[in-house]
């Protein structure tokens, strides 16, 4: 993009139409954004585009995303950035657009200050924004913390960017228009990626519920998606983690219901996907009986397994390994612990003890009951809240070693402080 050329395009521009430009705020591939001051609308941002992006083959297909938006002005919903303009200048050459001047920063900037006790409502207003866009038989394509604005007491988002917006329409197509991939891979599910989707409302429904998933997996670990793929730089090692890899997912402080529905929103399958969970589950405050069945039939297999899944025995010591890795890491902070291991029928138990803490701690692998695969979990439901800390199939945990070793870290001193408020607790009751 030429910024020297759109940012003199928006300054003849505001200088034609008699408003007031106040500051360059950003650019983006397809262009720049600057903060105006409008006779109408009052503080407002506008958007130029570099001309250059209506060249080429898919010309009409970006003029024809800038005039979608237009649909929306005067839209009402509070969650969604307003539209308030579009227009040519200079006529025939490029386009611009007046919006809703939003002065929060972005949700990937606070991702790890966001409150737990605000997770449960943002995921709805993010749900209500996205359902209200679905109404409209449009679609956004490209959810993710850097296109939400957050409030700063975190008390309310709105939905931004609509650069690649769609209408639902099965006619043209599936949910891609075009040869190039116009979203964002480390928030796109792995059909999306192949340009594999469903075409029409089944593609697009199964889009929003993973880009949907993804955020809130964001809001749960407080961390983005396949970050340590993304700060690889290698687009290739980010589309096998979204193609094969399983993110984990803990946090003591939330509902264990979030972590379900965040699990079954980001399954590989798009049909498994839909199947376990709808995007209006997703906005709910309770979990009804049928939204539960739904996830926990889609969970599994298509067919009784022919065989029991991975070996118990073989991913024993490599389990031991990892949990023995993690415990070397925060020496420093757990001090001198003794680990000791114990097979029954059914599995396998690590029992942690801190003798300078005086705490104890058990880790079990054992075969699961809704699938062919292994899971590992921490012994303790007020820690863990029953949800396993690793998933083993056949192929694996989908994770590489350090991923492991630094995600359980994280749950095991979780684990331990949690046990420890247990102890206080425990303590004070007995007096």
């Amino acid at each position: 993009m030429n910024l020297d050329h759109v940012k003199k395009l928006a300054a003849d521009l505001v200088a034609e139409k008699g408003w007031e430009l106040v500051d360059y705020i950003d650019a983006g591939a397809s262009g720049a954004v600057f903060e105006i001051k409008h006779p109408e609308h009052g503080p407002a941002a506008l958007k130029v585009y570099d001309p250059s992006f209506f060249e080429g083959d898919d010309a009409a297909i970006e003029v024809r995303r800038v005039v979608l938006q237009e649909e929306l002005k005067g839209h009402g919903n509070k969650y969604l950035v307003e539209i308030f303009e579009i227009g040519e200048y200079p006529a025939g050459e490029t386009h611009y657009l007046i919006m809703e001047l939003c002065p929060w920063k972005t949700l990937d900037k606070h991702i790890a200050e966001l409150p737990d006790d605000r997770v449960e409502d943002l995921l709805r207003q993010l749900v209500e924004a996205v359902r209200f866009l679905d109404s409209r038989q449009l679609v956004h394509r490209d959810i993710k913390p850097a296109n939400i604005a957050i409030a700063p007491d975190f008390s309310q988002l709105k939905l931004l960017d609509l650069g690649v917006l769609r209408r639902m329409n099965p006619e043209e197509g599936g949910g891609t228009d075009s040869k190039r991939f116009v979203a964002t891979t480390q928030y796109s599910p792995p059909e999306y990626l192949s340009r594999d989707e469903a075409k029409g409302e089944e593609g697009f429904e199964a889009l929003n519920v993973y880009q949907v998933g993804a955020v809130l997996h964001d809001m749960i670990m407080k961390r983005p998606i396949f970050d340590e793929e993304v700060k690889s730089k290698n687009k290739y090692v980010l589309f096998k983690a979204v193609t094969f890899n399983r993110p984990m997912l803990f946090n003591k402080n939330l509902p264990a219901r979030l972590v379900s529905l965040c699990r079954a929103a980001l399954q590989k399958d798009p049909a498994k996907r839909l199947a376990g969970v709808k995007l209006s589950d997703l906005a709910q405050p309770v979990d009804s009986t049928e939204a539960v069945r739904r996830r926990l039939a889609a969970q599994r297999p298509d067919r009784e397994p022919e065989a029991a899944g991975p070996s118990l025995r073989l991913w024993t010591a490599k389990v031991a390994g990892w949990i023995r890795s993690a415990l070397d890491a925060e020496k420093a902070i757990i001090g001198p612990h003794l680990l000791k291991a114990e097979k029954d029928a059914t599995g396998v138990s690590w029992t942690l003890q801190l003798k300078s803490l005086g705490l104890e701690l058990c880790l079990r692998l054992e075969r699961a009951e809704d699938g062919p695969y292994l899971a590992l979990s921490i012994d303790d439901g007020a820690a863990a809240e029953g949800a396993p800390l690793l998933e083993i199939y056949e192929e694996g945990p989908g994770l590489e070693k350090e991923a492991i070793v630094g995600q359980l870290r994280e749950l095991i001193l979780f684990a331990l402080d949690a046990a420890q408020d247990g102890e206080t607790e425990e303590e004070t009751t007995d007096e």
